[in-house]
């Protein structure tokens, strides 16, 4: 594994460039704004707090990387060790000592998808193998398990260091959205300690396929324990978004689109009500229409609670499924998302009780995922990587 971090080095922050509930609230509007440019089209971009600011790393198709640090007064590039990373993998960063690193991986992982670190101390991370196996490294020690994992899932830790993943790919669902033919038919949680071991496969019914490459891990109905989230397709009905337990019972199921090959988007799981209750948030077919979908796990029934058209969260044949963010982002004390249009030319601040939404220009297409730092200090930035060859950061 080539990174720089030893047993003596510390971690003082790691990017998360996925879809997050940020608990804290921000002005978005009226947030300053600093334009990057770059020197060709951004693929992904991920931040973290640095010093007085932010730090940022772009990466490009080729995989090589270029590192900016960021605060109200502009700008400056910085350097990120190594430069460069697997063309098309994911990005994760993180700083230690002051200084800049990108995660890389070993020569056989599978470059349509990233490594996660479980712990710092001992520096631990898992992998997902070109052969299918997971590979959880610690101390130059390696453990292989056989899992049969889809090669671009994405690895999911909860608090005890469990890992979830899709696993049991096939090539049985020809939609093509995600960037190939290749979907699994099953889940798999691991734990990691005190040895790893395989906890529970979960299949699912036989006509399915599970389209996407990560489940949504949260407990719904807060009864103190997580559901495993994840959008069914077949060739017959389409997409539908269905729960499961831990130990794999199927817990509650959505309604299908109702026609084959119309994929359901599936974002993240947050406090989007006044009395705090967990919803999921959906967009139904994003390529055309986009409607964005709040569901409430009620019994065995996912249930539409509220829809808002208009909406688009991908772009058909890529891997980026990280286009949204969820917070409050106009200081009103509710929960919105923040998400591109259908031209992905504008953001929008979503809120579910007002049909209004708020749309602020980009001035190009947002291309890369939409990340995000939460500082100490409770506040937010974001920043997307655009077509014109600009990495857009809001600071609040």
């Amino acid at each position: 594994m080539s990174h720089p971090i030893t047993t003596e080095s510390k971690i003082d922050f790691i990017s998360n460039n996925e879809i997050q509930y940020l608990s804290t609230s921000t002005d978005f509007a009226s947030a300053t704004q600093i334009d990057i440019p770059l020197p060709e089209k951004p693929i992904w971009i991920a931040g973290i707090p640095h010093k007085d600011g932010t730090a940022w790393a772009v990466a490009f198709e080729d995989g090589s990387l270029n590192a900016y640090v960021v605060n109200k007064e502009g700008f400056s590039e910085t350097e990120i060790t190594p430069n460069r990373i697997p063309s098309g993998m994911p990005l994760i960063i993180y700083s230690s000592n002051g200084k800049l690193f990108a995660l890389t991986t070993p020569a056989d992982a599978s470059p349509l998808t990233q490594p996660v670190i479980i712990e710092t101390d001992p520096f631990k991370i898992a992998y997902i193998a070109t052969n299918g196996d997971l590979i959880i490294s610690q101390n130059g020690t390696e453990t292989h398990l056989a899992v049969n994992a889809l090669p671009d899932s994405r690895i999911l830790v909860d608090e005890h260091n469990n890992l979830l993943l899709l696993s049991e790919p096939t090539a049985q669902y020809t939609h093509g959205v995600l960037g190939d033919d290749i979907e699994a038919t099953g889940i798999t949680l691991v734990a990691t300690t005190p040895e790893p071991k395989i906890l529970q496969k979960i299949s699912i019914p036989e006509r399915d396929v599970i389209e996407g490459i990560y489940p949504i891990w949260a407990d719904m109905d807060n009864n103190g324990e997580r559901e495993i989230i994840v959008t069914l397709s077949n060739a017959q009905d389409g997409a539908r978004i269905v729960a499961f337990s831990e130990d794999g019972n199927l817990l509650a199921e959505g309604v299908p689109v109702g026609k084959g090959y119309r994929w359901r988007h599936q974002l993240i799981a947050a406090p989007f009500t006044p009395t705090g209750e967990k919803l999921l948030a959906v967009i139904r077919t994003p390529h055309i229409g986009g409607v964005l979908e709040f569901y409430r796990l009620t019994g065995n029934k996912l249930d539409i609670v509220k829809t808002i058209p208009g909406i688009s969260t991908h772009t058909i044949g890529s891997r980026n499924l990280f286009t949204a963010q969820v917070g409050d982002f106009n200081n009103d004390s509710k929960t919105e998302i923040l998400a591109p249009d259908q031209s992905h030319t504008h953001l929008g601040i979503i809120s579910m009780d007002n049909d209004a939404i708020n749309w602020l220009d980009l001035n190009a297409e947002l291309i890369t995922n939409l990340a995000a730092v939460n500082f100490e200090d409770a506040q937010i930035s974001i920043a997307g990587g655009l077509s014109n060859n600009t990495l857009k950061i809001w600071l609040p």
